[in-house]
């Protein structure tokens, strides 16, 4: 619980004038949609690749991260509705637009 403590000493909430750069990796140009994702340090907020926070956090001691991954689900396809009766002909001037 100790050790929770210090690590937690060193998360910071963004202010309105922090960038938090949760797009791109600032080394690489993995993203969130990458296959491993980035990770947002949470003391200066830049976003670092899976490959690098290790060499990150030894060279800046910060040891916190928020892992985003963003993946995407295919939905089934959506089955068409189909009118009761198919609209033979319109017709001007009857009450509805068409007559069936």
């Amino acid at each position: 619980m100790e050790k929770l403590r210090e690590v937690l000493k060193s998360v910071r909430i963004p202010q309105a004038g922090d960038r938090v750069y949760k797009d791109e990796c600032v080394i690489s140009f993995d993203t969130p949609e990458s296959k491993t994702g980035i990770y947002i340090c949470l003391n200066s907020f830049i976003g670092i690749s899976r490959d690098y926070v290790e060499e990150y956090s030894q060279r800046t001691g910060n040891r916190v991260f928020l892992h985003m991954r963003h993946t995407s689900i295919e939905l089934p396809p959506e089955k068409e509705i189909e009118p009761e009766k198919k609209i033979a002909r319109l017709a001007i001037g009857v009450e509805g637009g068409f007559n069936p």
